[in-house]
């Protein structure tokens, strides 16, 4: 938890500025973004659609400050539940315009609002691949998304379950698992005691195999 506080200067200047407050939510539990928003310290937190209510859009992990443009945009679509018991740093908005306002924090506002539309870019870029090459798109996302550190594996977090994996990437129950047989074939993919785990090289060998098959 220090490691991602000491890795994100927003925190650093939200917490010279103004009271931040920490809070701890169970798995499950859906949060209220309003007039405020969050830092994950610890945990997972899926983005959903509220209409279509199996529509995962993203996913959040520690380092992750959701959601910041729904302060200004006021998007009433989309609904946050914590996957795990997750334990955030709760800022309001009034501390988030103070602090933007501050001449030094441009380009942390800049970062804010790329990493915000990263979770969007990833997806619609996942959904425009051919479903048989879909999964290789969806671990690199969720590495992406998930991920603290750099490594050459990825284990997928237990909370995101096969029906995640399934509302996250649009395919069917039978393209999964048809998928999911093909990266354990290549060794992609293998069982681990730590979950599914994830050989990142492979997944882009087989990424770059695909784009010229």
């Amino acid at each position: 938890m220090d490691q991602i506080q000491k890795n994100n200067p927003f925190i650093d200047i939200i917490k010279q500025y103004s009271k931040v407050k920490e809070m701890t939510f169970p798995a499950k539990k859906k949060l209220n973004l309003k007039g405020k928003c969050y830092f994950i310290l610890t945990g997972i937190v899926e983005k959903k659609e509220t209409i279509f209510s199996k529509n995962i859009l993203s996913f959040y992990g520690a380092g992750s400050l959701i959601d910041f443009s729904n302060l200004y945009e006021n998007n009433n679509f989309v609904s946050y539940q914590a996957l795990s018991d997750v334990v955030v740093y709760r800022i309001s908005k009034k501390d988030i315009d103070f602090v933007l306002s501050l001449a030094t924090t441009k380009p942390i506002l800049l970062q804010l609002m790329n990493a915000e539309t990263s979770h969007t870019h990833l997806r619609n870029q996942m959904m425009m691949i051919d479903t048989k090459h879909r999964l290789i798109h969806c671990f690199q996302n969720l590495n992406t998304l998930l991920s603290t550190e750099k490594n050459d594996f990825f284990y997928l977090p237990k909370e995101i379950t096969m029906t995640k994996l399934k509302n996250y990437t649009g395919l069917s129950t039978t393209m999964l698992y048809k998928s999911l047989h093909e990266l354990r074939e290549t060794h992609a993919i293998s069982r681990h005691k730590d979950g599914l785990k994830i050989d990142l090289s492979m997944l882009k060998k087989l990424n770059n195999f695909a784009k010229i098959s």
